[in-house]
C-alpha cells in the first residue's frame, strides 16, 4: 500500500511540474491514504488519551511518500479545514486543534538550523519551497494564504529589523529563495511575486544578486534601493512625521531604477509607487507601463484600486 501512495506521489509531482502556470488549475489533489493518516494523528491531538502514539503514527506518515508530497498534503489537509470551518461545519475549537496539529506534523518534517530553532535548516527549507512552489499561481484564496503561511517559515528573519509594514512586511532573509532562483528551470515568477508583495526592498537586492553580473551595475541597483529604504524609514518610523514629502533623492533613485529594461526592477518600481504614491510620476508609469510583463501591470492595478 504505502509503495503505491509512493507511485502516486511521484505522478502528482511530474504533472505538477507540467502545468506550473495554468493558476486556475493549481490545486493539491488529495491522497485519500495520506489524509486518513494525517486524520488519525489530528484525532490522537484532540482526544488526548493517547498521545503517546503520535510519534509512532508520524514515523508512518513518513514512509507514505516525499517530504515534498507529504508537505503538500499537509498543506491541502490545513486548506480543508480553513474551508470547512467558513461553511459552519466544525467549531473554532476543533478548527485550531486541527491547525495546530497539522502544523505541528509539519514541524517534525522539518529540521532546525541551530539549537536556537529560531529558523530552519537550508535542506528544509528548499524542501518546503519545493513543495510550495508548483502551486503559488493558484486562483485559491486559502491555499494561496496557508501557501504563504508556508513560506513565512523559510523567510521570516527573526533577529532583522523592521523597517516598516509599508516597506515591508516583516523583516525577511531570501537566502534561500536566491538558492531556489539560481538552480531553478521553472518558471519563477509566482514565486518573485509572494516575494514583492512581502519585502519588494530584499526582492530587489536578492535579484540583482542572481541576475546583474556587472558589480559596478548591481552596486549601482543596491545603492538605490538604500536610498528608498532610508527615505521610507525616515517618514514612516524615523524623525520625520509620516506626512512629510518624499525627498529629492528618493525620486531620482525611483526614476533611475524606472530606466532598467528588466521586468522584476520595474515591478520594484510598481510596488514602491503602490505603497507610496507620492512617488507617482507621469513619465515614471510611462516608461514601466511599457514593459507590459503581467506582474508589472498587476502591481500598477494594485494602486488604481485605492
Amino acid at each position: 500500500m504505502i509503495k503505491k501512495v509512493q507511485i502516486f506521489c511521484l505522478v502528482l509531482w511530474i504533472l505538477s511540474i507540467q502545468f506550473i502556470g495554468f493558476g486556475a488549475d493549481r490545486m493539491i489533489i488529495p491522497i485519500p491514504e495520506i489524509q486518513t493518516q494525517i486524520n488519525q494523528i489530528v484525532l490522537l491531538g484532540k482526544t488526548g488519551a493517547q498521545r503517546e502514539k503520535i510519534p509512532d503514527e508520524i514515523a508512518k506518515l513518513k514512509q507514505m511518500g516525499t517530504i515534498e508530497c507529504l508537505l503538500q498534503q499537509l498543506i491541502y489537509f490545513r486548506t480543508n479545514t480553513m474551508k470547512i470551518y467558513n461553511e459552519k461545519r466544525i467549531s473554532s475549537d476543533e478548527m485550531e486543534i486541527a491547525m495546530n496539529m497539522a502544523l505541528y506534523i509539519i514541524g517534525n518534517f522539518l529540521k532546525p538550523a541551530d539549537n536556537s530553532f529560531e529558523k530552519i535548516a537550508s535542506e528544509s527549507a528548499q524542501d518546503l519551497i519545493r513543495a510550495v512552489f508548483p502551486y503559488l499561481d493558484t486562483e485559491d484564496t486559502e491555499l494561496k494564504s496557508q501557501l504563504y503561511r508556508m513560506l513565512k517559515m523559510v523567510d521570516l528573519n527573526v533577529s532583522g529589523k523592521q523597517i516598516h509594514p509599508k516597506y515591508s512586511e516583516y523583516p525577511v532573509d531570501y537566502t534561500e529563495y536566491k538558492k531556489f532562483i539560481e538552480t531553478s528551470k521553472e518558471k519563477i515568477e509566482p514565486l518573485i511575486q509572494y516575494m514583492y508583495e512581502r519585502a519588494p526592498g530584499d526582492a530587489l537586492i536578492t535579484l540583482s544578486q542572481v541576475y546583474i553580473k556587472d558589480p559596478d551595475e548591481r552596486e549601482k541597483i543596491i545603492n538605490e534601493e538604500k536610498i528608498i529604504r532610508e527615505d521610507f524609514q525616515k517618514r514612516y518610523s524615523g524623525s520625520l512625521e509620516s506626512g512629510h514629502s518624499v525627498s529629492e533623492q528618493a525620486k531620482k533613485a525611483i526614476n533611475q531604477l524606472s530606466m532598467y529594461p528588466q521586468w522584476w526592477i520595474q515591478l520594484y518600481v510598481a510596488e514602491i509607487i503602490y505603497r507610496e504614491p507620492r512617488f507617482k510620476d507621469s513619465q515614471i508609469l510611462e516608461r514601466i507601463k511599457s514593459t507590459n510583463h503581467p506582474l508589472v501591470l498587476k502591481s500598477l492595478g494594485k494602486g488604481d484600486e485605492k
